[in-house]
């Protein structure tokens, strides 16, 4: 595999660099990345940014605020964090955390730290979670990222977030700062992060047939283009949501799922569609096709089976998605 240490802090670049390993196909082995990001939220690809951060806070301490390319829900980053990437070929469909994460489990082992694999997507340690996961993939490639909490400053990780209660609730803790953990923390002896990222390359360069790689020049042009065109801009990291005048949540086992519609006359004009989940597929483009219907169970059951749910949300039952509209309405 290929390694590449990248000292750049810039959350723009870094959230493009992903697009850019997951998109250059001439990479025919697995390439991973280690980064950390200056003080920045980075929301989920199906988020609605503004319901997950604590804007006033957010901006009062010129937090960057950038949306992902994976699913799943928003993390604080800051340089207390040691971020990873993996991009490679695949021929699944199905995503596969436990695969990704073990060797973050096995390095953390070498420090007395029992960390196992929890939930849909985290690594756990002493009931606190130190680290989230997401990905995706796209023209037969994977991308897996993870963020490890190593010594973040979590009391502004709380004050970052906007807690979901549900999300708490399902744990038995009421605030965000009660669930997570730093690694550093359950150390025999802490290290300083600077150290603890090292002894990460060094994990995976001892992999048979890893070395190190820098991007060149023109791979860092192509990644400072994306940033500029694409992640900088309000267009992608909020993003415009049309009125709506109807809004519904539901929490199912597999992730959140918010609509909200704008209706008129009883029939759905618009929909947006916001969640945690992990989609492969084109969620909105799906969704849009509901555009039309009556609020009523017929027409609404008609629209859905235009959908291919099986392909956008596989665990989403048609029944389950009819009952959420009804309910909206």
């Amino acid at each position: 595999m290929l390694v590449i240490f990248d000292k750049c802090q810039d959350p723009y670049f870094n959230l493009a660099s992903e697009e850019f390993l997951l998109a250059e196909r001439r990479f025919a082995q697995p390439v991973i990345r280690l980064w950390q990001n200056s003080p920045a939220v980075i929301v989920g690809r199906f988020q609605n940014t503004l319901a997950e951060i604590n804007r006033e806070f957010v901006a009062e301490k010129s937090i960057a605020v950038v949306r992902r390319i994976t699913g799943g829900g928003a993390v604080y980053h800051d340089l207390g964090n040691v971020n990873y990437t993996v991009a490679q070929p695949t021929s699944g469909k199905i995503i596969d955390f436990a695969h990704f994460t073990e060797p973050v489990i096995e390095l953390l082992a070498g420090y007395g730290i029992k960390a196992e694999n929890h939930g849909r997507n985290d690594i756990e340690a002493c009931g606190c979670k130190i680290s989230g996961g997401a990905q995706t993939i796209k023209d037969n490639r994977v991308l897996h990222h993870g963020t490890l909490l190593f010594a973040v400053k979590l009391d502004t990780l709380a004050q970052a977030l906007r807690a979901k209660e549900h999300k708490l609730a399902t744990r038995g803790v009421s605030s965000i700062r009660e669930r997570v953990g730093n690694i550093v923390d359950f150390m025999r002896q802490p290290l300083p992060v600077e150290v603890f990222l090292k002894d990460l390359e060094k994990h995976f360069l001892k992999q048979p047939g890893s070395r190190p790689y820098e991007f060149s020049a023109r791979e860092q042009a192509a990644i400072q283009k994306l940033r500029d065109d694409k992640y900088s801009r309000w267009e992608w990291n909020y993003g415009q949501s049309p009125d709506f005048n109807i809004e519904r949540t539901v929490k199912y086992p597999w992730g959140e799922l918010a609509l909200f519609l704008l209706a008129k006359g009883g029939r759905i004009e618009e929909i947006s569609v916001y969640g945690d989940f992990f989609s492969q597929s084109d969620v909105r483009g799906a969704f849009r096709k509901l555009r039309g219907a009556a609020l009523e169970e017929a027409s609404l059951r008609e629209k859905i089976r235009q959908m291919d749910l099986a392909a956008v949300l596989p665990e989403l039952t048609e029944q389950e998605l009819l009952a959420q509209l009804l309910n909206a309405a």
